[in-house]
């Protein structure tokens, strides 16, 4: 645990009775990037704090974890994106990890043909895709992707893959088109420790009680009440920074319930289903490099995109979103593991699987404390950033990677949305 002196004796009594209450500052509701910039910011300005993690570890969707292939390596969050404008770069630097800029090298590859053809078709592709999906939003704009991607589009296949699993977790149909146009476009970065790591490291001395999962939050009355698995604390303010997922599924109680407006905005931003199957294999086979991105060139065929061989280490890294994610989760681990094989070596050959080690396969969607990977906006939802980051009373504040009044779906993003509910909540702490 991630504890002071002083918090750790306040969190020991809070989690001896359910009965047990203790007056506080302000609470945190979730460890995640958004939780732990929230508490790092009100620590900073002399708040009182501390954060209630419903899990057994710290970092949320950030995790980086080295005992399934003896190194880093990412179940959640892996890119820092937008890495000119990303604070946890600089944050990184500062603390000594090993950040740089993702090289970006891509390929595209047949089943018969390994090489760069068609690469600039592929580019030209996206480009004319993305052409006419911002000119049909012109006139309709509460369109979805799928709205400009015909069935016999001649890349259709790639470009539900780029769009469901590489960056959303959902099937085109189910995303937002104007949300996508309005997301900045920078270069992402790679931390070598893990990302996860890094979400971590934000997380020393700060006073986390983990395995408190929060079960009724009531607002109304001049404290701020959170009834919890390890007990009752009161607070003057409390920020919450839980999943759309976790806040949709209601497994959080609020009296006075949410207003309409809320949740609302809640329901704009459902959480899409993203999932790595990691995959190592011994040495560099067919000997394409490391850390190349591929496309597999195969019309008409789901293609899920694939980092080989990352930092040279014989792991790849097949990204699966929206259905297919859903139904390798129903699946199970062994299942989506052996599919990771079964399409590498289809793409790269047979000859890759005789040096397979081990593999994992993450299972977001069915992680009840976070209920999904990230949200974006759905169809006619991306208008409601504002009301879904918009406290209530001054008292009950809210953050998150959808929270963000630019972009979602990245870690940076939320950890910024963490800082900026902390400096507004410590402003009306001031006050008070």
């Amino acid at each position: 645990m991630f504890l002071t002196a002083a918090s750790a004796a306040m969190v020991t009594a809070c989690a001896t009775s359910r009965r047990a209450s203790v007056d506080g500052t302000a609470i945190v509701v979730g460890a995640g990037a958004a939780g732990l910039g929230a508490a790092r910011t009100l620590a900073d300005a002399g708040c009182r704090v501390i954060v209630l993690e419903a899990a057994q570890r710290i970092g949320g969707r950030a995790y980086t974890e080295t005992d399934t292939f003896g190194l880093p390596y990412d179940r959640g969050c892996h890119w820092l994106h937008d890495g000119g404008n990303n604070p946890l770069v600089g944050y990184g630097r500062r603390h000594g990890f090993d950040v740089y800029g993702d090289p970006g090298r891509e390929m595209l590859i047949s089943a018969s043909a390994v090489g760069e053809h068609r690469l600039a078709d592929w580019y030209a592709a996206q480009e004319s895709y993305f052409a006419d999906v911002e000119a049909g939003l012109r006139t309709n704009s509460d369109a979805s992707l799928g709205d400009f991607l015909a069935d016999d589009h001649p890349w259709h296949s790639q470009l539900v893959s780029l769009i469901a699993d590489t960056w959303y977790g959902k099937e085109p149909a189910e995303i937002s088109a104007a949300y996508v146009l309005d997301e900045p476009d920078g270069e992402n970065w790679l931390c070598r420790e893990g990302l996860g790591a890094l979400v971590a490291h934000i997380g020393r001395g700060i006073p986390v009680q983990l395995g408190a999962a929060v079960e009724r939050i009531r607002w109304a009355g001049r404290k701020v009440i959170v009834e919890a698995s390890i007990g009752t604390l009161r607070a003057d303010a409390v920020i919450v920074t839980v999943s759309t997922g976790v806040l949709a599924s209601d497994s959080i109680r609020f009296d006075p319930a949410l207003p309409t407006w809320k949740r609302e905005a809640i329901a704009a931003y459902p959480m899409g289903v993203y999932n790595h199957v990691g995959l190592r294999y011994r040495g560099d086979v067919p000997g394409l490099g490391e850390n190349l991105y591929v496309t597999p060139d195969e019309p008409g065929r789901r293609a899920p995109g694939l980092l080989y061989n990352v930092d040279g280490s014989g792991l790849h890294m097949l990204w699966t979103g929206g259905d297919l994610s859903r139904d390798l989760e129903r699946a199970g681990p062994e299942a989506a593991i052996a599919w990771g094989r079964d399409h590498l070596a289809d793409l790269l050959g047979s000859d890759i699987d005789t040096a397979f080690e081990t593999g994992t396969f993450s299972r977001w969607g069915q992680n009840p404390w976070t209920r999904g990977s990230y949200a974006s906006a759905r169809p006619g939802g991306h208008k409601q950033r504002e009301a879904l980051r918009r406290p209530l009373a001054d008292r009950l504040f809210f953050a998150g990677d959808a929270c963000h009044p630019v972009s979602g779906a990245s870690v940076g993003r939320a950890f910024e949305t963490g800082i900026m509910a902390a400096e507004a909540t410590a402003a009306v702490l001031r006050s008070a």
